[in-house]
């Protein structure tokens, strides 16, 4: 019998082993494919270090590193401006905030050329400008200058020997720097980067460049703008040059400083002028105050409120109000003006008074006497500044002052100084005050008016003539005779109501016409005052001129000054001379001249005697008509000539000051005075509480600033040179952590 031979065919094993390699070449498949996903991942982790690692070297040294000859090349092996080489990526390990480099080699291009922005050059580019845009000479590099750098570059033409590379729509456009990474094969050339990549030009391929078979770098590249907003020389998109322009503005500032300093002597000519011409127009009385330091110091939070980017910045600006004697200094001024926020809590306003008031009058003089003191020193540090600007918020406890020249001297024991927040609450206080003494009084007027006296009871004496019983009469007869008058009361009574009536609002008409008097009594002191004002201005003014002409000053600023004495004269002197002023009062435009004013003084004297006339025949009036039988409510021994007519109803011409007997007709004046003073206080109030707000908004805002650290340095003092502020400011840069090249001594 044959035997079957048992194992595998020649058929078997041939499927088995096309089994097993169909497996193999599916894993390796899979290998392959996953290879690709893995080296675009190393690629982009590569990008992504590198443009964190150029952004920290760029912070710290206010420049971007240039490209080297080699991967392996030291920072200083650069190629030549126009050239793409290679990135120093040991030399960057230093800076970057994350960790190690990886280990693919970057090519790296970053923008050089000109000496106004090249990228990779620290240069002294920006210095704060002056009014005339001259530059101050600091020397300063930092952050700044690099800013100013990329914004030069902006501003420059599309250039084809710089870094570039090609936007979507394939136009050519330049880039501060570009970054390539190699993909796993070599390109045409034989070299592990592809296309414009592996040139030696300054250019790279578009980022957008898709994968396929010739082209598989990756490629990432930052423009002037991203770059500026990263390193903090701008802010929102739409924010250009955010931190040069606070450095500029604070330059401004400074120097008006230093106008300050140099027109004090002649603010004292000013001023004295000034108060002469306040006292004829507020449009001629423009005065020019010297601020101080301290008054610089306090404009800090509105500052660094605008340039956030300044962190360590502590600095302060003067307001210099421009004076129209002086036209010189206009526009500097008026640009000041707009550029610093005038502060309520320690800024001493020195103000164009545009009113015929005596008030307007008063803080000119006060700008004099401002102007004849020596400039005063602010505080030394930011704790000063913070305890004045808080405590003129708050109030609090002062434990020093300080003198002319800056010294602090103690107070023993310590003062208490209202802030405006408990001035706040005295108004709130005098307001309520105010209304209560307004419905007290109402309650008085509302109880006579109902025919009641005060305190209650009737004020007429309805039982007045009541028939009284005779000696012999029975009490028959006389219930009788009683009767009968009391049948006879109603018209008696309507009689005596219709006169209390009738007088009463006779009595509220004089009031009326009472207070209408003390108006124009008022208005009529105001225009005589202003009369003697115009001529003690024109006095002077003569005399100035006198002088002038008798000895012709040789300065220009003395000329200047002679000139405005001769046309203010003859803008006082003449009303149809092209300096006579005008002024907007009671909706119409009135002139300010002699003429002008002397008739408006008559008029207004006329005015108050018809007011007078007014108010006496009304008074006299209301006191005249018959009463009713009243029953007394107040002491009243009597009114010497006014006897017969005077009552607890009406004193005529009873003076308030000295007769405090609450008549009716007092009590209505008092209850019109408050409702009017009512009216100020709430206006007061609101006022307050604004000024308040803004303080408080500046106190909080120095507290918040005064951290004590920023970017791993510590807070500056608010110095008392301006000049010194806007260096300190220049040193500290714009764009974090920077290492001034010629500021160590400085914060």
């Amino acid at each position: 019998m044959r035997t079957r031979q048992r194992g595998f065919s020649m058929l078997e094993t041939a499927l088995v082993v096309l089994l097993v390699g169909s497996a193999m070449a599916v894993a390796f498949l899979v290998v392959r494919m996953r290879e690709p996903a893995r080296q675009v991942q190393a690629q982009d982790r590569a990008l992504q270090w590198a443009d964190e690692a150029l952004l920290a070297y760029a912070a710290r040294n206010a420049r971007l590193p240039c490209a080297v000859s080699t991967p392996t090349s030291a920072m200083d092996d650069c190629v030549g401006p126009g050239q793409k080489g290679w990135l120093p990526v040991r030399d960057l390990e230093a800076v970057h905030p994350g960790g190690d480099a990886p280990t693919l080699p970057l090519r790296y291009m970053v923008y050089r050329g000109g000496t106004d922005s090249d990228l990779a050059t620290a240069a002294n580019l920006f210095n704060p400008h002056k009014w005339d845009d001259e530059e101050h000479d600091f020397t300063a590099v930092n952050g700044l200058d690099l800013c100013a750098a990329l914004e030069n570059a902006m501003a420059a033409g599309v250039r084809g020997d710089r870094a570039r590379t090609k936007a979507i729509d394939g136009s050519l456009v330049n880039v501060a720097y570009g970054l390539s990474a190699a993909g796993p094969t070599p390109g045409e050339g034989g070299e592990r980067h592809d296309g414009d990549n592996a040139l030696s030009g300054a250019v790279m391929e578009a980022p957008s460049r898709g994968v396929d078979a010739r082209y598989d770098d990756r490629v990432r590249v930052r423009d002037f703008e991203a770059l500026a907003r990263s390193l903090g020389c701008n802010g929102a998109p739409a924010d250009k040059r955010v931190a040069l322009a606070a450095v500029d503005l604070l330059a401004l500032a400074v120097d008006v400083s230093d106008e300050v300093d140099d027109q004090h002597a002649g603010n004292i000519e000013d001023t004295d002028l000034a108060v002469a011409m306040a006292a004829v127009s507020e449009v001629f009385a423009t005065i020019n105050v010297a601020l101080s330091a301290a008054n610089i110091s306090n404009s800090v939070s509105t500052l660094a409120t605008a340039s956030g980017q300044l962190a360590g910045a502590i600095a302060s600006c003067v307001v210099l109000v421009g004076c129209a004697f002086i036209p010189i200094y206009t526009a500097a001024v008026t640009a000041a003006g707009v550029a610093i926020g005038l502060s309520t809590a320690a800024t001493v306003v020195a103000a164009t008074a545009l009113g015929l008031t005596t008030a307007a009058l008063a803080k000119t003089i006060i700008a004099r006497d401002l102007a004849h003191t020596p400039i005063p020193r602010g505080p030394t540090d930011i704790s000063d500044l913070i305890e004045q600007t808080c405590m003129t918020a708050e109030g609090g406890w002062r434990t020093y002052t300080v003198d002319s020249d800056g010294k602090k001297i103690p107070l023993d024991p310590p003062q208490w100084q209202d802030g405006l927040k408990q001035e706040v609450e005295e108004v709130r206080k005098e307001i309520d005050e105010t209304k209560a003494e307004i419905a007290e009084a109402y309650k008085t007027l509302k109880a006579i008016r109902e025919y009641k006296v005060p305190l209650g009871g009737l004020l007429i004496d309805y039982d007045y003539n009541k028939p009284t019983q005779g000696e012999k009469e029975s009490d028959e007869d006389y219930q009788k005779r009683y009767d009968k008058w009391k049948e006879e009361q109603p018209a008696i009574i309507q009689e005596w109501e219709t006169r209390l009536t009738k007088k009463l609002a006779a009595i509220e008409k004089a009031e009326q016409a009472r207070v209408e008097y003390n108006l124009a009594d008022q208005a009529a002191k105001d225009a005589s005052a202003q009369l003697d004002r115009m001529n003690t201005a024109i006095a002077s003014l003569q005399e100035d001129v006198l002088e002038c002409n008798a000895s012709p000053p040789g300065t220009p600023d003395g000329r200047l000054r002679c000139d405005n004495a001769r046309n203010s004269l003859a803008g006082l002197l003449d009303c149809d001379s092209e300096y006579t002023s005008t002024i907007k009062k009671g909706g119409y435009l009135v002139r300010q001249c002699l003429a002008a004013v002397k008739q408006a003084s008559t008029d207004a004297n006329k005015a108050r005697q018809a007011a007078y006339n007014k108010f006496w025949s009304l008074q006299y009036s209301a006191a005249g008509l018959p009463d009713p039988p009243l029953i007394n409510y107040i002491f009243n021994p009597g009114c010497g000539f006014w006897f017969t007519l005077c009552n607890m109803l009406i004193i005529p011409m009873q003076d308030f000051d000295d007769d405090d007997r609450e008549t009716y007709a007092a009590t209505y004046y008092k209850w019109m005075e408050l409702q009017n003073l009512l009216g100020l206080k709430e206006t007061e109030l609101a006022d307050k509480i604004q000024a308040y707000d803004k303080a408080q908004a500046q106190c909080d805002a120095l507290r918040a600033m005064n951290t004590g650290t920023g970017n791993g340095a510590t807070m500056p003092p608010v110095w008392s040179g301006a000049a010194a502020i806007l260096e300190a400011a220049d040193c500290r840069g714009a764009t974090g952590p920077v290492q001034p090249l010629t500021c160590e001594a400085k914060p």
